[in-house]
């Protein structure tokens, strides 16, 4: 999976890298991608004198690299990455990190040292989409980023219609552009952070929806990442509710 995974995300980069082409960003990814990669190895070493292939912190590279501003100096994406890295050594339940590391990283970090999540290397939907489609599909995820999209766009609209707005202009801006899309089909499937039952995946798929959709007006500034770690948060317990559902009715 990971490997799929790694292939997919290193399209991705060099698709960013041919749109916006300059010395700046190409420094700037690299970096972002080096120092999750270093911490990862270097807190892995420490706890088992081993060492390993760093798959998901180069991902998590990718999309710190991706997501903050290439206008920053190296000590933004040396925090984030410590940040992103640490929460997945450190902040674990049931052997398992709670939290999306690039996410936590950037949402913690932001209220450290406030920097802009420009999301600059994600602004191309037609590089995002087809690229988005198939790591879902290869790594079985379709379901959770298609039922976040949907109950998303439908929240959108259906706000909009109460507010007297016109719903395409909110959707066009919010739900139909590469930074949603890249959310969608790349942060909230991954794996490890959440649920694996069929259900529970499109329960997590609604449920960060609602979260993004309350974080739009709580913390604008923070959105969607905000909403994806508090549903990181509950997925145990949208398991628990999905098993308890699925369970067979007992007979009298």
């Amino acid at each position: 999976m990971y490997q799929y995974a790694v292939a997919i995300f290193t399209l991705v980069a060099l698709g960013s890298l041919l749109l916006f082409p300059g010395a700046d960003f190409l420094v700037h990814l690299l970096a972002a991608i080096f120092l999750p990669v270093f911490f990862d190895i270097a807190f892995w070493y420490i706890k088992t004198r081993k060492l390993h292939a760093p798959y998901s912190a180069y991902i998590t590279g990718v999309i710190i690299g991706l997501l903050l501003s290439p206008s920053h100096d190296f000590s933004g994406v040396l925090l984030v990455s410590f940040l992103a890295i640490g929460s997945k050594h450190l902040l674990k339940w049931k052997s398992t990190h709670i939290f999306n590391p690039a996410a936590f990283g950037l949402v913690l970090g932001n209220l450290i040292l406030p920097f802009s999540l420009s999301w600059h290397g994600v602004s191309s939907i037609l590089l995002i989409l087809p690229l988005g489609l198939l790591l879902m599909y290869l790594t079985k995820t379709l379901a959770t980023g298609v039922v976040f999209f949907i109950s998303f766009t439908i929240l959108l609209a259906f706000w909009a219609i109460v507010l007297g707005n016109n719903p395409l202009i909110i959707l066009e801006n919010l739900v139909f552009i590469g930074t949603t899309v890249f959310f969608a089909f790349f942060m909230i499937v991954e794996p490890k952070t959440a649920p694996a039952l069929p259900i529970a995946k499109k329960l997590f798929g609604i449920t960060v929806a609602l979260l993004c959709f309350a974080s739009l007006s709580l913390a604008p500034e923070l959105f969607p990442l905000l909403g994806l770690l508090t549903a990181n948060a509950l997925r145990w317990h949208l398991t628990i509710i999905t098993q308890f559902i699925s369970r067979p009715a007992v007979k009298a």
